[in-house]
């Protein structure tokens, strides 16, 4: 950390699963009244699915929901997602489902989590 998150314009990079390279941003837009325990304000986008193999390969599932007609490749891809990933979802990713993101969720895990 090469800031300090108290400054709004902050931002913190890190790399999670250091096979796939996922790299994710944090950033300090705004500031709320101090806690004792971390709260998510907003975000946005669909976790990522576990497993899926990288960014490029979450792109290509996303891209496999917008296709007009499936190839075969991309309906295996659908079929992995909504009923065997670890963390899939079985209403899919269309309709705009990819940027669906739960608020209430990621707050509920980091106070499970203790945070």
């Amino acid at each position: 950390m090469f800031c300090d998150l108290t400054d709004l314009g902050c931002a913190l990079e890190y790399e999670y699963d250091f096979d796939n390279k996922w790299k994710h941003t944090i950033s300090v837009v705004d500031r709320e009244v101090a806690t004792t325990h971390f709260t998510c304000t907003d975000g946005s986008g669909k976790e990522v699915a576990e497993n899926v193999g990288g960014a490029e390969e979450w792109k290509i599932l996303k891209e496999a929901y917008h296709a007009t007609d499936p190839t075969q490749a991309q309906k295996q891809s659908i079929h992995w997602y909504e009923d065997h990933a670890d963390n899939g979802d079985r209403d899919g990713l269309k309709h705009g489902r990819e940027y669906k993101w739960a608020k209430g969720a990621v707050n509920r895990a980091l106070r499970d989590a203790g945070l």
